[in-house]
């Protein structure tokens, strides 16, 4: 076997890494009080006491309390929620903003809106409510940021129910401050104050809501739970309770849907061959050499591994790989084996083999390798795979959980491709 792997073998080593990236919290920043920033409502400067409008990470925070009763609204604290209530008259509508919720409600006589923020309402270091300066245009009327001079205009007609939400300050446009998000504090200094927006009738039965009240402590169990809560949550006039409920149960979805990813792969399907247990074998021997968890073989990844070898060997037809030198111009001419017919990425296999449900937990790492015929077995491929550092590193992967392996003759020159589909 010994010099089997040379470039007169022929032997084309192919790996990528497809692992989806995710994007790293940004650092905490601090509150910016450099620009002396005037707020006015329909044309008069509101004057601003002990809490200032500031500059965070580039966008906007403005005191809750002397905005809204610059805006002739009435405004109390509930400590126990760690909410504000503001009260609009002009337009007969209630809102509740809470200090650590990127949401407000909004209560009206049609029912109750759920009214989304992209950061919610801080406490700050002098202990007063913060929101970001979009909100107010929900609750009023526009809202414009004037660069040059640093001022926020409030302007609207408060007495129009009708009057249309246009806040003009958009994380889309650079030239205007945006909202980021805070982290909660307690607002110490403010009394104490019953919840005063207007009683709601419940969206949920009792039944429903005693049902929602336990899985918010657990989460889901079954898919049955999963389907009802993605009913619920479409429900119209959900009161704030419910809406709380709702998010605590959410906090378990996303490891809960994992679970059924994994469930999925584990899935019997067709029988495996004697190669795809040997590749297994192989696999396992090596990350056990190097202290790590073996992995498991999965039915679906391998019928995915059949479907990407065959586009591997396809691909190789198309570029006329059919030796070293030539596998060699193929990459140069624009050969990219890793990418599939349609120009996707390997991953997108989980929607070939009917997991497309599962498209956002689908992080994999792919090698290929196309081998002699008069060599071709699952010891071949890890022998090469392994005298390959960026095979190796797929192979000894410590997130990876299953493979999925196979091998198919190319049917226009001597070799056969091999797969190797890692997921974790």
């Amino acid at each position: 076997m010994k010099g089997s792997f040379s470039k007169k073998a022929t032997a084309a080593l192919l790996a990528a890494a497809l692992v989806a990236s995710t994007a790293p919290m940004p650092a905490q920043a601090t509150e910016s009080y450099a620009r002396n920033i005037t707020i006015q409502v329909d044309g008069r400067t509101i004057p601003q006491t002990d809490q200032k409008a500031f500059i965070k990470d580039s966008r906007t925070m403005v005191p809750l309390r002397t905005v809204m009763e610059g805006l002739n609204m009435a405004v109390e604290w509930n400590n126990e929620k760690r909410s504000i209530t503001v009260k609009n008259p002009a337009k007969d509508e209630t809102y509740t903003f809470y200090a650590d919720k990127p949401y407000f409600l909004r209560y009206k006589k049609a029912g109750t809106d759920f009214i989304k923020l992209d950061v919610a309402p801080y406490i700050t270091s002098s202990n007063r409510t913060v929101m970001p300066l979009r909100a107010i245009g929900e609750t009023y009327g526009k809202v414009d940021w004037d660069n040059a001079n640093s001022i926020v205009k409030i302007t609207g007609n408060a007495t129009a129910p009708n009057q249309p939400s246009a806040p003009t300050v958009t994380p889309n446009n650079p030239s205007q401050p945006a909202v980021t998000p805070q982290q909660p504090s307690s607002e110490v200094n403010a009394p104490s104050q019953p919840n005063t927006h207007p009683v709601q009738k419940s969206a949920l039965a009792s039944e429903e809501l005693a049902w929602l009240k336990d899985r918010a402590k657990s989460g889901p169990q079954t898919e049955e739970d999963l389907a009802r809560y993605e009913e619920f949550r479409t429900r119209k006039g959900l009161s704030s309770e419910e809406i709380d409920l709702l998010n605590a149960f959410w906090r378990y979805v996303p490891e809960f849907k994992k679970s059924l990813y994994y469930k999925a792969l584990e899935a019997p399907r067709k029988p495996f061959t004697a190669d795809q247990l040997r590749m297994l074998e192989l696999v396992n021997a090596a990350r056990a050499e190097h202290g790590l968890q073996p992995v498991k073989l999965s039915p679906a990844l391998c019928e995915g591994a059949e479907i990407r070898a065959r586009e591997f060997n396809q691909s190789q037809k198309e570029y006329g790989v059919i030796d070293y030198e030539s596998h060699m111009n193929a990459l140069a001419n624009g050969w990219k084996p890793h990418t599939r017919p349609d120009g996707s990425k390997p991953k997108t296999i989980i929607n070939d083999i009917g997991l497309s449900q599962f498209s956002n937990y689908a992080n994999m790492n792919e090698n290929l390798y196309a081998l002699p015929l008069n060599i071709a077995n699952a010891d071949s491929a890890m022998d090469g795979w392994l005298k390959s550092s960026e095979h190796k590193k797929n192979i000894l992967n410590p997130n990876s959980k299953y493979l999925g392996t196979a091998s198919i003759s190319s049917g226009f020159r001597d070799t056969m491709g091999y797969v190797q589909l890692f997921a974790s």
